[in-house]
């Protein structure tokens, strides 16, 4: 295909920094086949450190020069709020891309304002998380309802989002599609020769077991009830230690605070952001999600593709990832009691553990692979190019 003939598509986001999110963003538009589709990227908030994986790529990204990032109020923030819409309108115009794809609710306000005044751009929004936020901020619906009159199609990461969609906001079912995350099965691979080192290289003894949780520090991630969970276990098996993979998102002081009350100081290990999470993955025996909520986590798939069992809160769409039995514990959310049971079972019966991790595997490799969802967005990106030139 002549490169001028490619689909233009305009990926609108916050930022490039580490996330699920950002990295399901960066994942797809280096995919996609760059002889039918001309990825580009628009950050409103400032870059990252996925920017540089993006710019390697070969693909074009551009950063709103937000030049005064503290939090603002009254005149100074709607000034900034239309500076960025206009700036991104400006964008749209000139790039006049055939589809402007929005990820997160901020992105889709601005992103399909822009694009509803820039043209005839077909415009998708995404929602990758419950829309518990804005109980407490009607006029978000108010204007998310607005966009989403013209809103081609809302991506969503599961069939739990789906129904929180339809329960929340107005908008025509036939306008929402369930595409799952995918998981890049060839770097999430399970290493089990590596695994003793691995725990090594963090203090840890290569025989003693370890249960984590892949998440930034964040309340509704639910790391009290993990923090409680691990000290039921410590009281008969102190030997177990317990690692937090994520970012300090303002909770951590807290969270070792509790560690010291609950006397689990010494078996809790916190390792801040990490570029690479795939050894820490890999040096888990389990790995526990204790998450308030959920849409579709990245985290379980990942853990799932490198082998692991899971110990997971039955919440948003997690349960159409985790098979209860098979490739893991449901357990209802805050409930540390619960969770404790399901992690000494696993720890108790180490080769049903081996197992629930290969079936994981499997079902990642089966329903949940990035070839599978890049598939999806390039059948319904042409699809939707196709009805753009028609109309």
């Amino acid at each position: 295909m002549p490169l001028d003939a490619r689909q233009k598509i305009v990926y609108v986001l916050g930022t490039l920094e580490v996330g699920g999110t950002e990295r399901q963003v960066v994942e797809t538009a280096i995919r996609l086949n760059r002889e039918v589709f001309e990825p580009k990227l628009y950050c409103l908030s400032g870059g990252g450190e996925l920017q540089h994986i993006v710019e390697q790529a070969g693909l074009d990204v551009t950063i709103f020069p937000d030049v005064r990032p503290e939090a603002v109020h009254g005149v100074s923030a709607v000034r900034r709020y239309v500076r960025k819409l206009l700036a991104l309108y400006r964008y749209v115009r000139r790039e006049r891309p055939d589809i402007v794809h929005c990820y997160l609710y901020t992105p889709s306000m601005y992103g399909g304002i822009a694009s509803r005044l820039a043209g005839k751009a077909v415009l998708l929004t995404n929602r990758r998380c419950l829309g518990h936020f804005k109980d407490s901020l009607p006029h978000y619906q108010f204007l998310e309802n607005i966009v989403n009159r013209f809103t081609q199609k809302i991506l969503v990461n599961s069939e739990a989002l789906k129904q929180d969609v339809l329960r929340r906001e107005r908008v025509d079912p036939a306008k929402i599609c369930v595409v799952y995350n995918g998981v890049d099965l060839a770097r999430y691979t399970p290493d089990p020769a590596h695994q003793p080192s691995q725990k090594r290289d963090w203090g840890i003894p290569a025989h003693v077991p370890v249960v984590g949780t892949l998440a930034n520090l964040i309340p509704y991630k639910g790391y009290e009830n993990f923090f409680r969970a691990a000290g039921e276990i410590c009281r008969a098996s102190p030997e177990v230690r317990f690692v937090c993979i994520g970012e300090d998102r303002g909770i951590q002081a807290q969270l070792l605070a509790l560690s010291r009350t609950l006397r689990i100081q010494d078996q809790v290990l916190f390792t801040g952001q990490v570029q690479d999470v795939v050894p820490l993955l890999n040096m888990l025996d389990i790995q526990v999600s204790a998450s308030h909520e959920e849409g579709f986590s990245n985290a379980i798939l990942e853990g799932m593709a490198m082998g692991k069992p899971l110990v997971a809160t039955a919440v948003g769409g997690t349960p159409e990832a985790v098979v209860h039995e098979v490739t893991g514990f449901l357990v209802p959310p805050r409930d540390p009691e619960a969770m404790a049971q399901a992690i000494r079972s696993l720890l108790q019966q180490p080769q049903m553990a081996l197992q629930w991790g290969a079936n994981g595997r499997k079902r990642v490799e089966e329903c949940f692979s990035m070839e599978k969802m890049i598939d999806k967005l390039e059948k319904l990106y042409l699809t939707l190019g196709h009805r753009r030139e028609r109309g």
